[in-house]
């Protein structure tokens, strides 16, 4: 058996003759340069770059690297449940508390605005969901939202969010007769947004030819979804609208 002497004597020489081997044969070598990235990466965070040879003459440098261009806006997400081709939302539309998980992750994003053309109107919802939808529809800048409206005996205030996004109904104005009349939402319990929010009517139910970009209740202009939330869109202000009846739009 050998003394402990001659065995520590063996490791010590056995080591150095590795540490030479491996100091004159590795630098350079795809060993070298994948001992240093494993290194490097439990002092820096990723992504990071490594260049040189691992010689003195060119020693290891560490760059870090960006996954992504700053100069590059980031647009905003655009989010579609309409694109439904299996009828899922039809049968089952989205609750308001996955309307609110939606609408977070979309602020999360970097959406400064919304439009949601969906009816947000539910038969016995959550309290606590629709409370967290009201929460998530209240940190935009500007939120467009829809409602239809129609025309029944009796007539109701025009909620704040259309009287927000109408024009003052001029009787003298050419050819206004022609604008269908309103003057209630057919729905109850509709949600329409807080002082951040512009509505817009998805339709008409009084309408049998299509659906007209403009409506009259009572002394206001109430103006469709798509122009509501073109304007949203644009960050263009309601009394830059000029409507005639019959000719344009603009």
């Amino acid at each position: 058996m050998a003394n402990p002497g001659t065995r520590i004597l063996s490791v010590l020489i056995a080591s150095a003759a590795a540490a030479w081997c491996a100091w004159h044969f590795i630098p350079g070598t795809p060993a070298d340069r994948g001992l240093a990235r494993l290194v490097s990466l439990t002092i820096a965070k990723p992504p990071i770059a490594l260049s040189g040879n691992g010689s003195h003459q060119s020693p290891w440098i560490l760059l870090p690297t960006s996954s992504t261009k700053a100069d590059v806006p980031h647009p905003p997400p655009v989010v579609s449940l309409g694109d439904d081709p299996e009828g899922i939302f039809q049968s089952s539309p989205p609750s308001p508390l996955d309307l609110a998980i939606v609408l977070k992750n979309m602020r999360r994003l970097g959406a400064a605005n919304a439009g949601i053309s969906a009816v947000l109107a539910w038969e016995e919802p959550d309290v606590i969901a629709l409370s967290a939808l009201d929460s998530a529809l209240g940190a935009f800048g500007k939120v467009a939202t829809a409602a239809p409206l129609s025309r029944g005996p009796t007539s109701m205030p025009l909620p704040p969010s259309f009287r927000r996004a109408s024009l003052p109904f001029d009787r003298n104005q050419e050819n206004v007769s022609e604008l269908p009349v309103v003057n209630r939402i057919p729905l109850p319990g509709i949600i329409l947004g807080q002082d951040n929010a512009l509505s817009g009517f998805t339709l008409l139910e009084n309408e049998t030819e299509g659906t007209p970009l403009a409506a009259r209740w009572d002394d206001r202009i109430v103006f469709a979804f798509p122009v509501i939330a073109a304007i949203v869109q644009q960050g263009i202000s309601i009394d830059e609208i000029e409507l005639v009846p019959g000719s344009h739009l603009k």
